[in-house]
């Protein structure tokens, strides 16, 4: 045959109201197969992310791949061509247990275009691009940010005369913030006024220059990036009153230690900056004081919504306070969640 296949030829004589000879040539139906990467990298970086499964599906075949943990790459070939014409491919991000980027929070549909191949021997796929016709598209994130993925078609890219249809996918690393922040107010057990301490000053950790409140009462005294490479790291911060007016205040006597854990959010609304699995938030605080006899509270993010109390706090007359601890969540204008 035309492709380098033999076939048997069969030739019937026979004699029914004369001499008939009947020849018969079988023909093979043509056949074709293209494959698919998926090349999954940082957003503005080369560096692949590995470990993630994507399902991919053409209406024939079904395909699960698994990014390589150096390149990045998914590999999956054996996707079926039985006509000439358009195949859609649906290619779909599952969830990783423990992810360090933001996930797809859609699937991916792509036209790939097959046609008979120059020498008549097979289907291949020629083309591949989205539905309005382009080679790229913005695809929602779980968290409702969009990333741009690119299509390219590879022809024999693996030397075997299948194309490939290669779909480009970056996306964004998880990070979080939080910020710490200080408020002194005088204290009327029993009162529901609040009245602010201005001018207060405090030193936390080794830091040369205090931080002082403000009329409000409050001076924001850390702003701490939470990444993967620290995300296993309690941050400890070491808080110590250093003035305050000595006619009208008694200072702490002990100093305040605010421990934090952070970890991967849960829970949220997908399609929202609250989306699980896309954050670093604070988990857990423990607040303590490292006087005499030292007062301890331990709390989860939960409990902080509403605030905790670590009551016994020691002034330097003796005399005690409590401190309380407050969780708040805000997005700014630019979607960045604190």
């Amino acid at each position: 045959m035309k492709n380098g296949d033999k076939v048997d030829i069969t030739i019937d004589l026979r004699n029914n109201n004369g001499n008939t000879i009947i020849v018969t040539v079988p023909n093979n139906k043509l056949t074709g197969s293209y494959n698919v990467k998926i090349v999954k990298h940082e957003t503005n970086s080369e560096t692949g992310i590995g470990g993630l499964i994507f399902s991919i599906v053409n209406g024939i075949n079904s395909r699960s791949v698994t990014t390589n943990d150096e390149s990045g790459i998914g590999f999956a070939s054996g996707f079926s061509i039985n006509t000439v014409g358009e195949q859609t491919i649906t290619i779909t991000e599952g969830t990783k247990v423990n992810p360090t980027h933001v996930g797809l929070g859609e699937p991916i549909v792509v036209k790939v275009k097959t046609q008979v191949s120059s020498n008549g021997n097979s289907y291949e796929a020629s083309d591949a691009y989205f539905a309005d016709g382009t080679k790229t598209k913005d695809v929602k994130l779980m968290n409702g940010k969009y990333v741009r993925v690119t299509l390219t078609m590879k022809n024999n890219d693996t030397g075997t005369n299948v194309n490939t249809v290669s779909l480009d996918v970056p996306n964004p690393p998880i990070t979080g913030e939080y910020k710490l922040a200080l408020r002194k107010i005088e204290w009327h057990p029993g009162a529901d006024n609040v009245v602010p301490v201005q001018g207060v000053s405090f030193k936390v950790n080794n830091n040369s220059t205090p931080f002082v409140t403000a009329a409000d009462g409050k001076v924001e005294f850390a702003s701490q990036t939470i990444t993967k490479e620290n995300l296993n790291t309690m941050d400890q911060y070491t808080i110590k009153e250093l003035t305050v007016n000595a006619n009208q205040y008694i200072k702490l006597n002990d100093n305040i230690i605010v421990q934090v854990e952070k970890a991967l959010n849960k829970i949220g609304d997908v399609g929202t900056p609250y989306a699980p699995n896309t954050r670093y938030v604070i988990n857990r605080i423990v607040l303590k004081t490292d006087g005499d006899n030292p007062v301890y509270v331990n709390a989860n993010a939960a409990d902080l919504e509403d605030g905790v109390t670590l009551s016994g706090v020691a002034l330097e007359d003796g005399s005690t306070v409590d401190v309380v601890v407050k969780l708040t969540e805000s997005v700014d204008p630019n979607g960045k969640l604190t």
